[in-house]
């Protein structure tokens, strides 16, 4: 039904649409409303079993490979109660990313409901009874182009929702807006599940412990200052390193790098408790960093780190010169346009300068002259496309004034050549020029032998003498030619339908093939002898 383009443009339209709600869908599971996230909060219990119990397998692990470095039994509590409320906020998080997902989807169901019904009616008439009238009543194909978008965005949503169910809703991956306290002691559970169990289970428990830190370090953690947030971000990633290297070794050799990866597992544990950031792991236990290039020092004291303005300077330094570039560019496209348009003022001022000089010509005594400024507005014309109207109404006027009518002076038996010269130029630059669509006016002119070769449709040749004239072939549709005489003029073949022909004399005219469908005329009008006119003409009263 739509075609190739049609089923090409409900491609594209289902392709944005699912784009966007795909990316609406993730936002909304990723950072939930504030309302939903209050409510979800207020809703969500504790559970303070679970949390116990990961507290206790923590411990028992800490006890089994670390002993000497367990906590006391007041720091013991503090933890788990630190734990419950810690696992109650990430499962209230959880909660509302959830929500906010299902909620979009609830309204994303409708909207592609409503695309679908509207394709429907664009592309198919409801109340055809059959259908062979269906098919008979074929839509039009602005109507099919837009049923294509909508049926597009329809399967673009309905596609987005699906995917947001088979993987968001079960995916949701949360930035836990706390400390990374479940990840922590989840980690410390993993070491005993993961002897048990295959060894990506420790790998991943430990993985996700080092995405949660330096995520944490990265969103500033507790760091008010730039130059504390840098540091908690480095300490972050060299504590990842640490426990990935550890947690490796574990594989090698078990029995000495277990005790190992849980006394630096449970170390972070209690310093990330007790808020210590900067240390939690000491400096004997984190690798050695490969060595970096220097970085110049900031502005302030040679050799010190950069401060807190040094990234505002690093930026400004990359962002300034594109700025100037820019600025350059439009600076020069400014001027090039302006340029352009001085130049634009100054040929309207010069075409306007001809146009006086040649119309003073034309005005002139001399015939040399007046041939001048036909000459000039000729070059006018071809410069200036713009003024080729204008210019040719001045001629025809031209013509009109030079060469009027005399019915006291008879013009039969003149040929062209008897035509002043000066009116003949301005009558060839009109049938250069003057096939543009415009009728112009040439009533009340003499020109016998006139021969023109552009579109004469609408043509005024009112009260003209154009004796002996050819017009052979040529298109005189809607041309006015009252009381125009046409003696001995060549017709034959030419386009009269719908022309007025009121009171023409055109005794001796070859009329062979003309076309004189609906022409008007009257009793005054005069036919070549033995002409029969036609039976699809008009009669006006005489």
């Amino acid at each position: 039904m739509y075609g190739p383009l049609g089923w090409g443009l409900g491609a594209v339209s289902a392709l944005v649409v699912f784009l966007v709600a795909r990316a609406a869908l993730r936002h909304a599971a990723a950072r939930p409303p504030r309302p939903v996230s209050a409510l979800a909060d207020r809703l969500v219990r504790p559970r303070p079993r679970a949390a116990v119990r990961m507290h206790r397998a923590a411990l028992a692990v800490r006890r089994r490979y670390a002993p000497s470095a367990l906590p006391g039994r007041p720091e013991r509590a503090a933890r788990r109660d630190a734990l419950v409320e810690a696992e109650r906020a990430a499962r209230a998080l959880r909660a509302a990313c959830a929500a906010s997902l299902v909620i979009l989807l609830l309204g994303l169901v409708p909207a592609a409901a409503v695309l679908a019904v509207w394709a429907v009616w664009l592309a198919w008439v409801p109340w055809a009874p059959s259908p062979a009238e269906v098919s008979a009543t074929l839509i039009t194909f602005r109507d099919a182009m837009l049923s294509a978008a909508a049926l597009g965005a329809a399967t673009g949503l309905v596609c987005a929702g699906l995917v947001a169910l088979t993987r968001d809703l079960r995916r949701i991956t949360v930035r836990r807006p706390g400390p990374p306290v479940v990840p922590a002691v989840a980690a410390l559970v993993a070491v005993d599940d993961g002897l048990r169990t295959p060894p990506f289970r420790l790998a991943r428990a430990v993985g996700e412990l080092c995405r949660a830190l330096e995520a944490y370090a990265e969103r500033g953690g507790h760091a008010p200052h730039h130059e504390r947030w840098v540091d908690l971000t480095v300490h972050a990633r060299a504590v990842g390193r640490a426990l990935h290297e550890a947690e490796g070794a574990v594989w090698k050799d078990p029995d000495d790098a277990l005790p190992r990866l849980v006394l630096l597992l449970g170390t972070v544990n209690d310093r990330i408790h007790d808020r210590r950031w900067l240390t939690l792991l000491d400096d004997a236990d984190l690798p050695v960093a490969p060595p970096e290039p220097e970085a110049p020092a900031s502005a302030g004291e040679p050799g010190t780190r950069p401060g807190r303005w040094s990234g505002v300077v690093q930026q400004a330094a990359v962002v300034l010169p594109a700025v100037a570039a820019v600025g350059a560019l439009v600076f020069s496209t400014i001027t090039v346009q302006q340029t352009n348009d001085n130049l634009r003022i100054a040929e309207q001022d010069t075409v306007a300068n001809r146009f006086n000089t040649a119309a003073g010509n034309l005005a002139h005594r001399s015939p040399n002259v007046r041939l001048a400024g036909l000459f000039l507005l000729e070059r006018i014309i071809q410069d200036s496309p713009r003024d080729q109207t204008t210019i040719l109404q001045l001629l025809c006027s031209y013509v009109r004034d030079h060469a009027p009518a005399d019915p006291s002076r008879p013009a039969v038996g003149r040929r062209w050549e008897d035509v002043a010269e000066d009116v003949r130029q301005a009558v060839i630059i009109i049938d250069t020029y003057g096939d543009n669509g415009v009728a112009y006016d040439l009533s009340g002119v003499r020109l016998p032998g006139l021969s023109l070769l552009i579109d004469l449709g609408g043509f005024d040749f009112s009260g003209a003498q154009l004796p002996g004239a050819d017009f052979m072939h040529a298109n005189l549709s809607q041309a006015v030619l009252t009381d125009a005489d046409l003696r001995g003029a060549d017709l034959r073949g030419a386009d009269l339908s719908y022309a007025f022909l009121d009171g023409a004399d055109l005794r001796g005219a070859l009329l062979d093939g003309a076309v004189l469908t609906d022409i008007t005329y009257s009793s005054k009008t005069r036919w070549p002898e033995g002409f029969k006119i036609p039976k699809t003409t008009g009669l006006l009263g005489s």
